[in-house]
């Protein structure tokens, strides 16, 4: 089978906790029958009537999720979809799954050692679309903010855009409602280290208050990015 074209464990330095796999998959060589062939059928009939693209990185981030899950030493788990077709992960689970393009990636890790945690990824924008979306994803502050950096205000949306995308993962199964771009701001980039933080600016909870900060990181590839953020509750 050529559909999974390449295929890596990736090492997270600052998250040690939590094991992540990455494919390259090739749409052109997708076919329902790989959901066999994979070991997922399970996964099909939730997926069967949906466009080829959404078919085959739909599988790609559950082969990976799979993949991730058996190398934990974790009893590989069905993936139901919640309400915003995130997965629905075991008790004992936590994970998330990400893809654009020609990639998908899948991380996972024991919910007693890393309780909550999002990742995404991106290929950096055009710049006539990181223009037209730039209002619904930042804030004037954010904005000035990126004015400072050597790096094109497309990479910094994108970089906004991923980091708030990873935010909503992480806290979405505390929040358990939709919360858009506007709940959090970029207030920190250290590119030296590939740390970003991001401040909420409205209560999402009762103790997801205003003003609280989250540290994440990123990776950065030819013209696309991966980001991470963990959350431990106090």
């Amino acid at each position: 089978m050529k559909f999974i074209t390449n295929l890596n464990r990736l090492h997270l330095i600052n998250y040690p906790d939590i094991v992540c796999f990455q494919c390259r998959y090739d749409i052109k060589e997708y076919s329902d029958e790989l959901f066999s062939f994979y070991e997922i059928s399970d996964e099909f009939e939730r997926i069967s009537n949906a466009v080829v693209k959404r078919k085959a990185e739909f599988l790609a981030g559950r082969y990976c999720a799979r993949l991730a899950q058996e190398a934990i030493g974790l009893q590989v788990a069905k993936l139901p979809v919640g309400q915003h077709r995130n997965p629905i992960w075991p008790e004992n689970t936590n994970g998330s799954i990400t893809h654009s393009g020609h990639l998908a990636f899948a991380a996972v890790a024991r919910r007693s050692l890393v309780p909550y945690f999002g990742i995404d990824y991106e290929e950096v924008m055009e710049p006539d679309l990181a223009d037209k979306l730039m209002h619904t994803i930042i804030n004037n502050q954010e904005k000035h903010y990126f004015e400072k950096f050597q790096f094109s205000f497309s990479f910094m949306l994108t970089l906004a855009f991923s980091a708030k995308e990873s935010l909503f993962k992480t806290l979405y199964p505390l929040v358990n409602q939709y919360f858009d771009f506007s709940a959090a701001e970029l207030i920190d980039f250290q590119y030296s280290n590939n740390q970003f933080t991001l401040r909420l600016t409205e209560q999402l909870t009762p103790l997801l208050n205003k003003g609280m900060e989250f540290t994440g990181h990123l990776t950065t590839y030819e013209n696309s990015l991966l980001t991470f953020i963990s959350y431990q509750p106090k």
